[in-house]
């Protein structure tokens, strides 16, 4: 999988293979701990509990195409003057509300910054 043209296809892939790979064993079976004849036994899943371990498959594919996006973004030569930059991160912080996507927006001229400087 190429991390530049990442898709959420590759990532419900990835999440399908972590299952079928590393978390079959959670996803097929549980231990019973409800108090009865059967604690303590392995049991078949219920839909509810292959739900949540397809969340973290989910959570742990996206963290790791996250991590890949970031090494290639640090691998790439910065294409902008450090003025250029600069300005852009002059504008975004004039603004009057900035919000959470220029605070990352920020964050991301400032990792920018410091590779073209």
């Amino acid at each position: 999988m190429t991390t530049q043209n990442t898709t959420r296809r590759d990532v419900m892939q990835m999440a399908w293979g972590m299952i079928r790979g590393t978390m079959q064993r959670e996803y097929r079976l549980v231990q019973d701990w409800t108090p009865g004849p059967s604690y303590g036994r392995q049991r078949a899943t219920t839909a509810a509990e292959k739900r949540a371990v397809f969340a973290a498959a989910l959570r742990k594919a996206w963290a790791t195409v996250k991590m890949m996006e970031a090494s290639r973004a640090a691998r790439q030569p910065a294409t902008r003057t450090a003025a250029e930059i600069r300005d852009q991160i002059a504008v975004i912080e004039s603004a009057d509300r900035m919000g959470t996507a220029g605070l990352a927006r920020v964050d991301a001229l400032h990792a920018e910054l410091a590779r073209a400087a």
